[in-house]
């Protein structure tokens, strides 16, 4: 694991943009991955199965393309999109709310084998000390960091009130492309999606999934 700082030469580059970027920000992984072209997917933690096949589809298609992805490596469409990433042969980048040591020592489930994987293809970051616990608040400065660290962000099944809403909108401050799935109408975990298509017309629309 390195911490680098916006003076360093291995910095992200496009972190840059941010007013505050992080300072530092540790890296544990392949620190060159963060001179590929990099697209963000990111969701609501409660996925359906149609979000889990978009979020894996979207990933294998960025991997096939050379395009890192990158998430927040939370439960739901931020770790179906990491796993169709890596299941694709490509490389991921999951941007952590918490201290990379303390999520190691404390991850579970489905997401405890999926971190090695990250590790050796792509890398884990975080802009918390290794031990830090995460906060409610340390997710959305997360998010901001996903968007920076990104070219584009698509958002999948992003229920009402959704981090991944804040995502697209720091994407959108920032100038980055925001690409929105439609859910079917009704559906509560593609609320906050919908309602995207509905009310912005500069997001785009992913179709033909």
């Amino acid at each position: 694991m390195i911490a680098v700082t916006p003076s360093d030469p291995d910095y992200p580059a496009r972190l840059r943009d941010l007013t505050h970027p992080p300072d530092p920000l540790w890296i544990d992984g392949d620190e060159t991955v963060f001179v590929a072209r990099a697209v963000a997917i990111v969701g609501t933690r409660r996925m359906t199965g149609y979000g889990e096949r978009v979020a894996r589809e979207i990933a294998g298609w960025c991997a096939s393309a050379k395009v890192v992805v990158l998430s927040g490596f939370a439960q739901g469409i931020d770790s179906a999109a990491h796993r169709g990433a890596l299941d694709g042969g490509g490389r991921t980048i999951a941007v952590l709310g918490e201290g990379i040591t303390l999520f190691l020592a404390t991850v579970r489930g489905r997401r405890r084998p999926l971190a090695p994987r990250i590790r050796a293809g792509g890398a884990l970051v975080s802009q918390y000390p290794p031990s830090f616990c995460a906060q409610p608040w340390a997710f959305a400065k997360r998010n901001t960091t996903i968007a920076a660290l990104a070219e584009a962000v698509v958002v999948i099944e992003a229920g009402a009130g959704s981090g991944a809403l804040i995502t697209a909108g720091e994407a959108r401050r920032l100038g980055r492309p925001v690409f929105a799935v439609p859910g079917p109408l009704g559906s509560v975990a593609s609320a906050g999606t919908n309602a995207l298509i509905s009310t912005v017309a500069t997001f785009r629309v992913v179709i033909g999934t």
